[in-house]
């Protein structure tokens, strides 16, 4: 860029002359002024330098600004792929975790399956255990009771004892034990009634004269009280005019614990009947009559407790 020092000439001494100089020669010559050229020179050379500088910067401004973005991009472009196969490897993980899931769900409902299998076998094996313990209670039960009634006492009647030709007519029992085991605590009664008509279905069959025996063993005999019959009675009785009724019970315990007093009790009508060899004699024989016939629970009366 020239300037104004540039365009002034210079001579060979190095001094400066101007179009003015020679009007001014007659002038009074006034004293040369320092030479300046050389400072110029360096702030000239400065400020080019400096605009050199400036220039420079302008020029490699935008490059770096674009080093700078490529570099920001190639940084995105970096953790945009990392973030991508980050995302990959959380899918992939994830669905190998929905498959294993998927399988562990798989073999658990296969495990409660067999739970369930095993419970509904345990539970068939347990009520299978059940019947059968059940069933060898009930077997232990029926043959304990077996065993019982072929062991136990039974007081039952032997023998009826008569003397139609006295006045008063005699009638006792003989009782016998015929079970396998004692009978203990025995106890006796007989009782009669005639009567015009039947026994009415509400008879309460009263108790009469009570015979008490300590016990009887396997085969042995007790009798009970006789009764005593007026023989004008069994006369009309034998007439048809009355009917006799003879009734009475035994009740005993046997030697099994925990049973109930036994009971054995009968009612008899007194008949009688020509003799077979018709010579005109009368027999006198006794049937069962009425519902009080029995032993233990099927008697009419039940045994005392």
């Amino acid at each position: 860029m020239p300037t104004a020092l540039e365009s002034q000439p210079e001579t060979e001494g190095g001094q400066t002359t101007s179009e003015d100089g020679a009007a001014d020669q007659g002038q009074k010559k006034e004293p040369a002024p320092e030479k300046l050229s050389p400072s110029l020179d360096k702030i000239e050379a400065a400020i080019r330098d400096l605009i050199t500088q400036e220039r420079a910067a302008q020029g490699q401004g935008p490059k770096d600004e674009e080093i700078r973005d490529l570099e920001a991009q190639e940084g995105m472009a970096f953790w945009a792929e990392t973030m991508f196969w980050a995302t990959v490897a959380s899918v992939l993980l994830t669905f190998v975790g929905i498959v294993l899931i998927w399988r562990t769900l798989i073999h658990t409902r296969h495990a409660a399956e067999a739970a369930r299998d095993m419970v509904t076998e345990g539970a068939k094996t347990t009520i299978a255990a059940i019947q059968a313990t059940n069933a060898a209670v009930d077997a232990n039960l029926i043959a304990r009771e077996t065993s019982e009634r072929q062991l136990r006492a039974y007081v039952t009647i032997e023998a009826i004892q008569t003397h139609p030709g006295n006045d008063p007519m005699s009638y006792q029992l003989e009782w016998k034990n015929t079970g396998q085991t004692p009978a203990t605590d025995v106890l006796t009664y007989t009782n009669w009634e005639c009567r015009i008509d039947a026994l009415p279905d509400e008879f309460s069959y009263p108790k009469g004269s009570i015979n008490d025996a300590a016990a009887l063993g396997p085969g042995q005999h007790v009798h009970a009280w006789p009764i005593f019959i007026p023989g004008e009675t069994i006369e009309r009785v034998r007439r048809g005019i009355l009917r006799l009724y003879v009734w009475g019970a035994a009740e005993y315990n046997d030697t099994f614990k925990d049973t109930a007093r036994r009971r054995t009790e009968f009612c008899y009508e007194v008949v009688f009947e020509d003799a077979a060899a018709g010579d005109g004699q009368i027999v006198m024989g006794s049937r069962l009559y009425g519902p009080h016939n029995g032993i233990d629970n099927d008697c009419y009366r039940k045994p005392p407790t």
